[in-house]
């Protein structure tokens, strides 16, 4: 049987939505206490591949996520997983406090995570 040209580009472009399709891993569903932490971003859009989107939801876990919301980080991302993204990012968005407790809790350096400025008080 032979196929027209038409019909094996449906059956090829179907064929790639199934997989592509598949592989683009949405967040799973977030407990309440992450959905929280997100409240400045459209949680629907937040792709879990997509390595800034990750980035900024580790981040505002790290920053002020209940124990809940770390239990779910530890179930997404192993410690070295978390470790790897923040010496990937540098702790961008964390100010200074924040990112001596993540150099000090993550075992990470100022090579890791530089130094900012801090003007806030002691």
């Amino acid at each position: 049987m032979v196929l027209s040209p038409e019909r094996r580009r449906e059956i090829a472009k179907h064929a790639a939505e199934k997989r592509w399709g598949a592989h683009k891993k949405q967040l799973p569903i977030l407990p309440l206490s992450v959905t929280r932490l997100l409240k400045t971003y459209e949680v629907d859009t937040l792709d879990w591949n997509n390595p800034n989107d990750r980035y900024a939801i580790v981040r505002e876990i790290i920053r002020s996520g209940a124990l809940d919301a770390r239990r779910w980080l530890g179930g997404m991302l192993s410690v070295d997983g978390v470790r790897a993204i923040l010496k990937d990012f540098q702790g961008a968005g964390l100010n200074e406090p924040e990112r001596a407790l993540v150099r000090r809790r993550y075992r990470l350096t100022v090579a890791d995570i530089p130094r900012r400025p801090f003007l806030g008080f002691g």
